[in-house]
């Protein structure tokens, strides 16, 4: 389950991964218009679980309202010698998304299914660190840019994804679309 980014964060976070490339760490960096903010993590599962899984997803956001962050700042997952994952982060009001995310996670736990214990750290995964090559140079970089603006992340609704993979990356699409409520509840 995801959160889509615009065009305009699209963009600029595009551009940031152009810069980085340019630096020519052994990165294999997300496709631009693959860019989201993973909610949660459900793995394989059968088609026949689909109708109970967008259920859930339905019954979870009823119960939240739209928000709004800043995607800002870069930064990183392991150490600076040997980094994991190359990230924007979110700032701002982030504590409705993560009452969603934990909303979201009790929902599927309660119909039986077992997400990603991970914690939830949200972010925007850029790249995936393959080698150690001219790791100084990215962290130098990203460091430089750890309150840099990257525009909005506006959570209007959550996304149930598939994802093929490829030799060439992922392919994701949207199996399900579930908005967040837009008026309180009892409303006229």
């Amino acid at each position: 389950m995801a959160v889509a980014i615009d065009e305009v964060a699209r963009k600029e976070l595009a551009e940031a991964q152009q810069a980085m490339k340019r630096i020519g760490a052994g990165v294999s960096w997300v496709v631009p218009l693959n860019i989201h903010v993973t909610l949660v993590f459900i793995g394989d599962i059968f088609e026949t679980a689909l109708p109970l899984i967008r259920k859930a997803i339905d019954r979870t956001t009823a119960h939240h309202s739209p928000g709004a962050m800043d995607i800002q700042g870069l930064g990183y997952f392991g150490r600076p010698g040997s980094l994991k994952v190359v990230w924007a982060g979110l700032q701002g009001n982030i504590l409705p998304l993560i009452r969603l995310q934990a909303d979201l996670v009790s929902a599927l736990k309660a119909d039986g299914f077992s997400p990603d214990a991970k914690p939830f750290k949200p972010h925007l995964t850029l790249g995936r660190v393959r080698s150690s090559r001219q790791i100084g140079g990215l962290v130098e970089f990203i460091t430089a840019r750890s309150d840099q603006s990257f525009g909005r992340l506006n959570v209007l609704s959550v996304l149930l994804m598939n994802s093929l993979l490829t030799p060439q990356g992922p392919i994701y699409s949207v199996l399900h679309k579930s908005p967040l409520k837009t008026e309180l509840a009892g409303a006229p």
